[in-house]
C-alpha cells in the first residue's frame, strides 16, 4: 500500500476504504493515508572511551545525538553514576567552532544547560559533553541509559557504553 503520489516520501502509505452503511444505497469511497516513522534516536560516537583518568580529575568527552524519526522526542539520562554527568554544549560555542576554519574544539564549556533531558525536534543533532570523575583507581565500564518517548505512547530505551 505504497503511496505512488508521494513516491519520495520513504514510509508514506495510502490505503483505499470503502464504507457500506446499513440501507445505504451508494458506498462511500476513502483513502487512509498516512507517514510510518520510526523512533530510534542514534549516538555518534556509539562508545564514549575516557582513556586513563586520575582519580580527583575530569575529563570530557563529546556525543551528538540525532532525532532518525518525523516526531518530536523527550528523552532522559537515567540512572547516572555519579562520576558521569552529562551537559548541553552551549550553543554560542558550537556557532563559535563552526566560524573556526581550524577545526580546534573550544576550550571552554561552561554554561551548557543540563543535558541529562530535553525534547529532540525531528532531524535535530544535539551535542552534549559527558564528563568523567573516576571516584577510585578502577577501569569503568558502564552503560548509560536513556529513555525516550515518542509523543504520549511509546516508549523506548537506549544504552551508551562507557568505558575508561
Amino acid at each position: 500500500y505504497r503511496d505512488s503520489l508521494r513516491k519520495g516520501v520513504q514510509g508514506a502509505f495510502r490505503i483505499p476504504v470503502k464504507i457500506v452503511g446499513a440501507e445505504q444505497v451508494l458506498p462511500v469511497h476513502t483513502v487512509l493515508v498516512g507517514t510510518l516513522t520510526t523512533n530510534r534516536i542514534s549516538f555518534e560516537p556509539s562508545v564514549l572511551n575516557f582513556g586513563r583518568v586520575f582519580v580527583g580529575n575530569t575529563t570530557v568527552s563529546r556525543m551528538t545525538m540525532v532525532n532518525e524519526s518525523l516526531l518530536p522526542q523527550r528523552y532522559v539520562f537515567t540512572r547516572l553514576p555519579s562520576f558521569l554527568a552529562v551537559m548541553q554544549i552551549p550553543a554560542d560555542v558550537i556557532n563559535e567552532e563552526d566560524k573556526d576554519a581550524s577545526g580546534v574544539q573550544a576550550a571552554v564549556l561552561e554554561g551548557g544547560d543540563d543535558g541529562a533531558f530535553g525534547t529532540l525536534l525531528p532531524g535535530e543533532r544535539r551535542q552534549l559533553c559527558v564528563s568523567y570523575m573516576p571516584e577510585a583507581a578502577t577501569e569503568m565500564n558502564v552503560k548509560m541509559q536513556v529513555k525516550a518517548i515518542t509523543g504520549k505512547l511509546c516508549g523506548r530505551e537506549f544504552g551508551i557504553e562507557c568505558i575508561g
